[in-house]
């Protein structure tokens, strides 16, 4: 049970300091970027930006969440909480987990229509 409340805890905490806006953000960039590489290479760019943009931005993302926590004194009460370390880096894990799949599905999704808009697949007839 503690271990859902933290969960839910940090996914309230990045919608408030706006990780998610960001994250939509950065989609719009690889969207903006696949537009403009060459249709030979689209496809497998849009595979290493599915797989790698989650990791890279995950990292930078848990950085700064923990140096936010750190700044508002969120860790000397937690820790005095009866709250495992264990429950809450689990939560971490899985709220930024959760965050790396949504983006990861819309920029697949999103390089998908860009190919099939490329191949005219959209084109009314």
């Amino acid at each position: 049970m503690r271990g859902l409340t933290l969960f839910l805890f940090d996914l309230r905490f990045q919608w408030r300091h706006g990780f998610y806006y960001v994250y939509i953000f950065v989609c719009i960039c690889y969207w903006i970027l696949l537009r403009f590489v060459p249709e030979t290479y689209q496809e497998i760019t849009a595979i290493v930006l599915t797989f790698s943009d989650p990791a890279a931005l995950g990292l930078i993302m848990a950085g700064g969440m923990v140096l936010l926590e750190r700044d508002q004194g969120v860790h000397d009460p937690l820790f005095v909480a009866p709250v495992h370390l264990r429950d809450y880096l689990l939560a971490k894990a899985f709220s930024l987990s959760l965050l790396g799949i949504y983006i990861k599905t819309c920029v697949h999704k999103g390089s998908n229509l860009l190919i099939l808009w490329r191949n005219n697949i959209f084109q009314v007839v």
